[in-house]
């Protein structure tokens, strides 16, 4: 039998680099809370085995780096990125909290690859940087509902403090409502 039809297939490539969108803190950005986690947001989904960032010591190696001295040395990250935003958007925490009133600049290497496998143009850096706070070290905000009359408590976590008793006045009498460690 001999078909008259012939079936093409059509196919594009993604040649296109990726962009940095954004990252977090911005730059420029003023009394930030020393407990912050960074982020970057990338335009398109990228290849997060291509994302990585130092957890060992103050090197500059990854290829998300945040430093307060030009990236001489960088601060040690407590673990591996995660990403959400359908692998756009990336964030990591430093392992200890950021010293006071100090600048911090975010950088990006241009080996970073999206999931077509192309690469960032050019290394970004902020070029300002974000400047930390004096004030204390909130790195979450936990809210706490009583079963018996929905009180709800919004309360700050300080990052070193290693367990919370909270207490809520449900009649004359105070008592032990919740433990968040």
């Amino acid at each position: 039998n001999i078909s008259n039809q012939l079936t093409i297939n059509t196919f594009s490539v993604d040649k296109t680099s990726p962009t940095l969108s954004s990252t977090s803190p911005a730059d420029n950005q003023t009394s930030i809370s020393r407990g912050t986690s960074i982020s970057a947001v990338f335009s398109e989904s990228m290849d997060n085995s291509y994302i990585t960032t130092n957890t060992s010591n103050t090197s500059c190696s990854g290829t998300i780096q945040l430093s307060s001295d030009n990236f001489s040395t960088c601060i040690q990250m407590s673990s591996t990125l995660s990403s959400s935003n359908s692998n756009k958007t990336f964030s990591l925490t430093p392992s200890s909290i950021l010293t006071a009133l100090t600048t911090f600049k975010i950088k990006v290497l241009n080996s970073i690859k999206d999931s077509a496998g192309n690469t960032i143009d050019s290394i970004y850096s902020t070029p300002n940087g974000f400047t930390t706070s004096t004030g204390p070290i909130l790195t979450q905000v936990t809210a706490v509902t009583t079963p018996t009359n929905d009180i709800t408590l919004f309360l700050p976590v300080n990052q070193d403090q290693l367990s919370m008793v909270v207490h809520v006045l449900q009649s004359p009498h105070l008592r032990p409502l919740t433990t968040i460690q």
